[in-house]
């Protein structure tokens, strides 16, 4: 009885070791993906230990920056941006995250 505890014991922490492992690879590979799917736009910005992320296009004139609300990411504003960027300078940015 008590060799068959250790051993469900034991493929219990086999199976979440497997789990947390499998896991962490897909995470990974995701991201990878992603970046390759949709790379960055505009440039990332160190503010204090957090990452900014600003794309700007555009000359003269005076500046239009575009903000989105939370949750919206700032290249939502591309076709917008690059009407106003014809005839002035226009930014848009994304909230900031943590540095990876």
């Amino acid at each position: 009885m008590r060799f068959r505890v250790k051993l469900a014991v034991k493929i219990v922490a086999a199976a979440l070791l497997l789990l947390v492992v499998g896991g962490f690879v897909y995470e990974r590979v995701g991201e990878r993906h992603d970046h390759k799917r949709f790379p960055q736009l505009g440039l990332s910005v160190d503010i204090g230990g957090r990452a900014l992320n600003i794309y700007c296009s555009g000359e003269d004139g005076p500046t239009v920056v575009l903000e989105r609300d939370i949750g919206a990411p700032g290249y939502s504003w591309l076709l917008i941006q690059r009407e106003i960027a014809k005839f002035t300078r226009a930014r848009w940015y994304d909230r900031s995250s943590l540095l990876t």
